[in-house]
């Protein structure tokens, strides 16, 4: 069986960005999810928290990216 972890914003947002204080830590745990084929899931209201705080810092174009790889 799949394993399926809630998708964070923060997670995201330190993901995308790479001046944030977790950027490092959550590209290792990206790599760890991706090893372990782990299903994120994520809410509408999650992925509008995310695409709205990457907007107003200059990783707009990595939100308008990334949001492209969500599918409801």
């Amino acid at each position: 069986m799949m394993k399926e972890v809630f998708l964070d914003s923060a997670y995201a947002i330190a993901l995308s960005a790479p001046n944030d204080q977790y950027h490092e830590r959550a590209l290792q745990l990206a790599e760890q999810l991706e090893r372990d084929v782990t299903r994120l899931i994520i809410t509408r209201a999650v992925l509008l928290e995310i695409e709205n705080t990457l907007a107003k810092q200059k990783y707009c174009k990595n939100a308008v990216v990334r949001s492209k790889d969500f599918s409801f």
